[in-house]
């Protein structure tokens, strides 16, 4: 029996993928001023709505954009590209690293130069983006911030570890056909996960009654994110569950393999929530 191998730059991109259906929100970056004179050069937007940029502030950068791409003046595509990594818009402004230059660029560094007759670009992303100073640091505090200490979305770390250890113990009694093991693993993850799901849930709605003011709408995309990871995995392991009731082994591998995939994707998210206002 072959159980395929997936590399984790294909899992990730999978889970993403699978997010998808839940409709991406636009920004833009004018690299022309519009014909209505309303968007100048350097100008950002959400969906048709001019971004105030801070003072503080030298470019703002995005989660995990799902595309972008080159946009002439009537609003056509010059070219397009899918991304899935973390990007930054560097505006035009004194005192910043790029001078008077709008900059596209990865985290890394890698620029991307705007396609002959390109008047904006658009960016597609659903995990939301925040400000950044000069020194490429999301702005500490924006008025209105509340310090949250150490608190942190995982209250029980151990609980959260022992339902990845079930999920991986599962793939591993699959391939051995030690299906015994693997319907009583299963049913421990099936009642752990729901608890573990409640328990995020109930953090999430206690770090919003700390609102983040500039930073909150980014924060609660990332959580809503982690969310939506989680009822996917519920989803796999209950699709792992019936087939492996079938005696459907693949499929049942399959399953259990996408449920601690999305889990682990929520834990990341969520880490990456935390990392966000922790310093606030």
């Amino acid at each position: 029996m072959h159980f395929p191998r997936l590399s984790c730059t294909t899992l990730l991109a999978a889970g993403l993928l699978l997010l998808s259906a839940n409709a991406d929100a636009s920004y833009k970056a004018w690299y022309v001023d519009d014909n209505n004179g309303y968007f100048e050069y350097g100008d950002l937007a959400e969906g048709n709505t001019k971004l105030t940029i801070p003072n503080s502030a030298c470019g703002r950068r995005w989660t995990l954009p799902s595309y972008y791409r080159w946009v002439d003046q009537y609003g056509n595509t010059i070219s397009s590209a899918d991304l899935y990594s973390t990007v930054e818009i560097w505006v035009p402004k004194a005192g910043c690293p790029n001078g008077n230059e709008l900059v596209f660029q990865t985290q890394a560094g890698h620029v991307y130069e705007p396609a002959l007759g390109t008047h904006y670009l658009q960016l597609y992303s659903n995990y939301g983006s925040s400000w950044i100073g000069a020194d490429g640091k999301h702005l500490s505090c924006l008025p209105g911030c509340v310090p949250l200490g150490g608190w942190g979305y995982k209250v029980n770390n151990h609980s959260w570890g022992n339902v990845e250890l079930l999920l991986e113990d599962i793939k591993q009694a699959l391939p051995d056909g030690d299906t015994r093991r693997a319907d009583a693993l299963l049913a421990e993850a099936r009642k752990r996960l729901p608890e573990l799901t409640r328990q995020i849930d109930t953090r999430i709605q206690e770090r919003r009654r700390t609102q983040l003011d500039g930073f909150e709408r980014y924060i609660s995309s990332v959580e809503d994110a982690a969310s939506r990871n989680l009822q996917v995995s519920a989803k796999r392991l209950l699709d792992c569950q019936g087939n492996l009731a079938t005696r459907s082994l693949e499929k049942a591998y399959a399953g259990c393999s996408q449920a601690l995939d999305t889990l682990r994707h929520a834990g990341a998210l969520l880490d990456l929530a935390e990392g966000e206002w922790s310093d606030l």
